[in-house]
């Protein structure tokens, strides 16, 4: 499921000209752009990065899965929709004997993005090792928020108009007015739109 549909972007340009494969294919690249600026990962070695949701498969300690204490980890990308499974395995083999039960911990937070151990579980904590934890689990957006589908909109619209001024500084009126383009790959009416979504690892340089 693609962040918005052709429909949507034309039913916002009533004399958009643009064919549905082209607009279809915009939203396509509008989807990767979008979740890269946003700090969101390719679910997969070969894919692009999305913003809708897949099954991740990620280990810790890096940017994506955080070790904040003995008993938390907080996972993103998110929103953080099911946990298919978590080994932990310093040895890094990942066999059943290392497989955390699911009723050994818990997801809290905005996004369900925080996995704490329970009290009683049998592990005491996350073991620190690098890559001792692996983690799959199903995260983004299965229903769109409606401005994170504004955000995409506008966007493609912001590529359909580069399409006539591509490479154009600034262009001249008839009437002999001038008007000059800003240089933007994420135009600022689109950047703030994105805010709230943009993931912690997005400001680590």
């Amino acid at each position: 499921m693609a962040l918005t549909s052709a429909a949507n972007v034309a039913a916002m340009a009533p004399n958009l000209t643009a064919s549905e494969s082209v607009l279809s294919a915009l939203i396509a690249r509008a989807g990767v752009a979008l979740a890269r600026h946003c700090g969101y990962p390719p679910a997969s070695a070969g894919a692009m990065p999305s913003m809708e949701s897949a099954t991740y498969t990620l280990f810790g300690d890096s940017y994506q899965v955080r070790r904040h204490s003995g008993r938390v980890l907080v996972v993103e990308p998110y929103p953080v929709t099911s946990i298919t499974s978590i080994h932990d395995d310093p040895d890094e083999v990942y066999g059943s004997s290392t497989l955390v039960a699911s009723t050994d911990y818990y997801k809290r937070g905005d996004h369900d993005e925080v996995i704490v151990l329970g009290i009683n579980a049998i592990h005491g904590g996350w073991s620190t090792s690098d890559r001792a934890v692996k983690i799959v689990f199903v995260a983004g957006f299965s229903a769109v928020p409606s401005d994170l589908e504004a955000a995409a909109i506008e966007y493609v619209l912001h590529l359909l108009n580069l399409r006539d001024r591509r490479g154009v500084a600034n262009v001249s009126s008839p009437d002999g007015l001038n008007t000059s383009f800003r240089d933007e790959t994420i135009p600022a009416h689109v950047a703030q739109l994105l805010e709230p979504y943009l993931l912690p690892s997005r400001y680590v340089p």
